[in-house]
């Protein structure tokens, strides 16, 4: 059978499939990327934010032993990207050798690519740390989907400057210290409160003060009606490719 070709890439496409670029799937081809959508009826996506010592990291396990969802860090996949020895990968070890910050079109086009790769298995999605900034939050919603909601794990200063302390008596980090924990948390809040401001429709606010416990309820008060639409959607999908035969 004959091969061609479509202008976006340079990945073969057969006869039968319908007209390149819409369904050759190619990790070459903006034009497919850019329909690759997630359908978020089905796979919700939740963002998590929280300033350090929020205790954010704790209900994201919570909420994965719950729901069922994918946790995926930025952090983690940029490591596992170099870890892999890829030519992103090494570009990534170059970038971060010279000291200089990873773009965030690479660590989205990262993301991006986990989330494609896992969404025919996953319940749903948690992106923690995500966005860090309103563009980012912008782009992310263009290229891959909107998301679902933004869990945002809150607590005062002098809560979240306590535990770091108190984490730093065995933690050896050398930011933790009480100066360095006060120049984070003004950095964090400087670029988190643009990010709420741009998302107060999806804003979900969580007290992260008292006992982890009772941070989970609030979780799960947020998230059960999320994940039984999902589910009844997921049903009704499943059950329509079933009619269909």
């Amino acid at each position: 059978m004959e091969q061609k070709y479509c202008v976006s890439c340079d990945e073969p496409v057969v006869e039968k499939k319908p007209p390149c670029p819409l369904m050759c799937k190619s990790p070459k081809c903006a034009a497919y990327q850019d329909r690759c959508k997630i359908n978020t009826e089905i796979t919700p996506i939740i963002w998590v934010l929280g300033g350090p010592g929020s205790g954010k990291e704790t209900q994201c396990k919570r909420i994965v032993a719950q729901y069922g969802y994918t946790h995926l860090s930025t952090g983690d996949l940029l490591r596992n990207e170099i870890n892999s020895g890829s030519d992103r990968g090494k570009c990534l070890t170059s970038i971060m050798a010279r000291g200089g910050l990873v773009p965030n079109d690479l660590v989205l086009a990262v993301l991006k690519e986990a989330m494609i790769n896992l969404a025919p298995t996953s319940q749903g999605f948690l992106v923690d740390g995500y966005p860090r900034e309103k563009s980012q939050g912008a782009e992310f919603e263009k290229v891959i989907a909107p998301a679902t909601a933004l869990l945002f794990f809150e607590a005062s200063h002098a809560t979240l400057i306590k535990r770091l302390l108190y984490r730093a008596q065995t933690s050896n980090r050398p930011d933790d210290n009480e100066e360095t924990i006060k120049l984070r948390l003004k950095t964090f809040d400087e670029n988190n409160d643009l990010v709420l401001d741009q998302y107060k429709d999806k804003l979900i606010r969580i007290n992260a003060e008292p006992h982890p416990d009772a941070i989970f309820n609030s979780v799960k008060e947020a998230l059960d009606p999320i994940a039984q639409q999902s589910q009844a959607a997921r049903a009704a999908r499943t059950a329509a490719q079933q009619n269909a035969f």
